[in-house]
């Protein structure tokens, strides 16, 4: 993911595509777009901002492994090309891998009931717990300390439910879903799985 100084050029990789484009001016500003919006947080910059804060922000990701949390308002994250872990804070969120091996965490502090997350959804969907979502290129998942609903999609899946009473759901692909503490359900579905600490369902 090269960042360099003139414009028009293409950074990124995978889904997470940005441009770097020059705005006239004195100075000749330039401003990093990704998919269309202006980047407010580019964590490649030593000096960028926390993106844990109360505030709308669109956040690039670094060439290496990165463990983004923003805050409580409505972000756009875009992870890079090494494996990097995005986690949800509530607020309608898009969260977009790249070419790695993403996670998404769904635990809060304010979250008072358990996520529900469906990684075969495109698009925007209901978490339940932690806002109306949008998931990108994410494979593995892990809940919060509430009764959570995950499922994986037609790929292999990591997915964790920590504590609560869980529903974990692995379909397609070879997956390994652990339950963690709680009285858990686990389907794997066709492949390969491993399901640690839970009911398996005949």
């Amino acid at each position: 993911m090269t960042r360099r100084s003139s414009a028009a050029v293409a950074v990124g990789s995978g889904m997470a595509l940005a441009l770097l484009v020059a705005v006239p001016g004195p100075a000749e500003a330039k401003v990093l777009l990704c998919r269309g919006s202006v980047v407010t947080i580019d964590l490649s910059d030593p000096d960028a901002p926390n993106p844990n804060r109360d505030r709308k922000d669109v956040v690039l990701g670094t060439e290496g492994r990165d463990v983004i949390r923003t805050g409580g308002g409505n972000d756009e994250v875009y992870g890079g090309p090494d494996d990097d872990t995005l986690a949800s804070y509530g607020g309608d969120e898009l969260l977009d891998g790249g070419t790695g091996q993403y996670l998404a965490i769904f635990d809060f502090d304010e979250m008072t009931v358990g996520a529900v997350v469906d990684l075969a959804i495109v698009g925007p969907q209901d978490t339940v717990g932690a806002g109306t979502d949008a998931l990108v290129a994410i494979e593995d998942l892990w809940g919060s300390r509430y009764d959570d609903v995950l499922r994986g999609d037609a790929g292999p899946n990591v997915i964790e439910g920590f504590e609560g009473d869980d529903v974990l759901e692995g379909r397609d692909g070879d997956d390994r879903l652990d339950g963690g503490r709680g009285t858990n359900t686990c389907d794997g579905g066709p492949g390969t799985n491993q399901v640690l600490n839970c009911v398996v369902p005949d």
